[in-house]
């Protein structure tokens, strides 16, 4: 009898072993770059449940099926871990779908024409809204200007019942008509607040525009009005699927979301805990003081979960390039007049560090020009204690080469946007003149052969959430295949770009050892390319397209055809 109940105990335990070494879904003929030093190279694939179970050839991943396994023939295709967005704003991506887009504007008139037909179709008095602007892209100067910017009369003149808002390419700046300024309770003898300025001409006569901190008049109105007729919880829950449908579509299965609210945390984790998530959100929290450290008290005791993780937390210390924010420490080439504004005092960075300390949170902070970098690696230098806490300083544009170094030194990691460098390049120089610009604008290749590590990004929707776009302009410095390349010295290789877009973005945020490779034990995200991202020309690259993206093991996008 003894032997029995042995003999029925072995025979359990090999068919529960059996059954564990069987795959749910295998990727078969593929094509596969693992971004797993130890093994880089394979053509299968096997998935059990939310993990990869095995990785290697055909033959040996292919016996893992059993009935019910799902099959999926890469065909030859370039088979990768799933994009990391390294920094992006996830709610207002979603919701910059409900936005006019002007990225493409080639003038103000333009900008004027769409704002016109938007009017024709919406209630009297409802808001609209625009974003993507950029008026140093414009072909054609307005005829009345101020520091670069057009006087709002024509905007005021074609929407004089709607208030009409703005938002530059940058995000760093909102331009507004006449209506939105009479709703915002905004005159002449509105002051400038701390840390932004409303542009003024010489007259003293308000343009429209709102730059850095001055945009809180204008938002915190327009946030109130927003949802009238819609419940903001519906408003926001519709712009989060908005965004993570995107997401799929471009292979991107997680993301670091650069900015949410205490409010937008726990709506976040409610998604997480009722499964509805689909793309994998590791937060910036950007909050008051108060608000942070009551939320970090509660979250200790909170349940980790693969969707969701608020690791870090968000600060400001200058603004951007494009709308004269970025802080510099020389004046502005093509307006001597100014050098960029201080957003946040370095007390308030300091106290944020310490939270960060505190709570062992990794604290990022936007700086973009040189004297904004120099100011937050005095403030790092001055908390950081030798341990490895990986606190990152986000875009890092503009640098002297003495503050260089310093990256690697202090352990800081570099959250860049390669598109960033494309997208600004035609008017670097005339912002920085050319040595600066050579010397330190976006400098990829040195800071990685200093031994920085590198986070990589597109500050969607800043720009277009587009990783394939994104690695094109890191390995060319060009904005597409025909144009000219910006100081192409600071390129980085495909290896590299795609290694920087998967397992750097990974350890950027201490979650090397679940994702941002192909290797056994990680969690499932695979992306499924038409083109080798290593081998293809330049134009192949510039035109590829993901066909399936999986998420914890599960097909959750494949391209029409496919």
């Amino acid at each position: 009898m003894y032997k029995k109940y042995l003999l029925i105990l072995y025979i359990f335990l090999i068919f529960t072993h059996m059954n564990a070494q069987m795959a749910d879904l295998i990727i078969y003929n593929g094509n596969v770059h693992t971004m797993d030093l130890k093994a880089p190279f394979a053509s299968a694939i096997a998935i059990k449940g939310a993990n990869i179970l095995a990785v290697g050839n055909d033959a040996d991943i292919l016996p893992m099926a059993k009935e019910s396994t799902q099959l999926l023939d890469a065909g030859k295709k370039f088979v990768m871990p799933g994009f990391i967005e390294g920094h992006g704003h996830f709610f207002s991506f979603g919701e910059a779908t409900k936005m006019l887009r002007l990225e493409e504007a080639k003038s103000w008139n333009d900008i004027i024409d769409s704002v016109k037909t938007r009017v024709s179709g919406v209630k009297p008095g409802e808001w609209i809204v625009g974003r993507g602007w950029h008026q140093e892209k414009w072909e054609k100067v307005p005829e009345m200007v101020f520091a670069g910017f057009p006087y709002h009369d024509e905007l005021s003149r074609i929407s004089p019942d709607h208030p009409v808002m703005l938002k530059h390419a940058s995000g760093h700046l909102v331009f507004v008509n006449q209506k939105a300024m009479e709703l915002c309770g905004i005159d002449q003898n509105t002051k400038d607040p701390e840390g932004g300025s409303i542009f003024r001409d010489e007259k003293n006569r308000i343009t429209g525009v709102f730059n850095e901190n001055a945009m809180d008049l204008i938002t915190q109105v327009f946030e109130q009005s927003k949802t009238a007729g819609e419940s903001q919880g519906n408003y926001w829950l519709s712009c989060v699927e908005e965004a993570q449908n995107q997401c799929l579509k471009h292979g991107v299965t997680s993301f670091h979301d650069a900015a949410s609210t205490v409010v937008e945390m726990l709506r976040y984790g409610k998604l997480a805990e009722n499964e509805a998530l689909s793309t994998r959100l590791w937060v910036m929290a950007y909050d008051n003081p108060d608000n942070l450290r009551t939320y970090f008290a509660k979250e200790k005791d909170q349940k980790t979960n693969p969707y969701f993780r608020v690791g870090g937390v968000k600060a400001f210390i200058d603004g951007a390039l494009g709308s004269y924010g970025a802080l510099f420490t020389e004046p502005y080439a093509d307006n001597p007049a100014v050098s960029g504004q201080l957003v946040t005092p370095e007390s308030t960075l300091e106290q944020l560090a310490d939270i960060c300390l505190e709570f062992d949170r990794q604290l990022c902070t936007h700086a973009i020009g040189d004297k904004g970098n120099r100011i937050v690696l005095d403030v790092y230098a001055s908390r950081l204690d030798g341990k490895d806490r990986r606190w990152r300083i986000e875009h890092a544009q503009h640098l002297t080469k003495e503050d260089i170094p310093r990256f690697a030194r202090l352990g800081i990691v570099a959250a860049m946007q390669p598109i960033h460098c494309t997208s600004d390049a035609p008017y670097v120089e005339k912002r920085l003149g050319k040595e600066r610009a050579a010397s330190g604008a976006y400098m990829w290749r040195t800071l990685l052969d200093s031994g920085t590590k590198l986070n990589f990004g597109t500050d969607t929707p800043i720009e277009a959430l587009d990783p394939i776009k994104n690695i094109f302009a890191a390995v060319t410095r060009k904005p597409s295949p025909d144009g000219a390349a910006f100081y192409p010295g600071q390129t980085v290789s495909r290896q590299e770009a795609l290694y920087l877009y998967t397992m750097g973005n990974a350890y950027s945020v201490f979650e090397e050892d679940i994702k941002g490779s192909l290797s056994p034990g990680k969690l499932a995200d695979v992306v499924i390319v038409d083109q080798d991202l290593i081998g293809c020309s330049d134009e192949e690259l510039f035109h590829a397209k993901i066909t399936h993206t999986i998420v914890g093991g599960m097909i959750k996008y494949r391209l029409e055809g496919e």
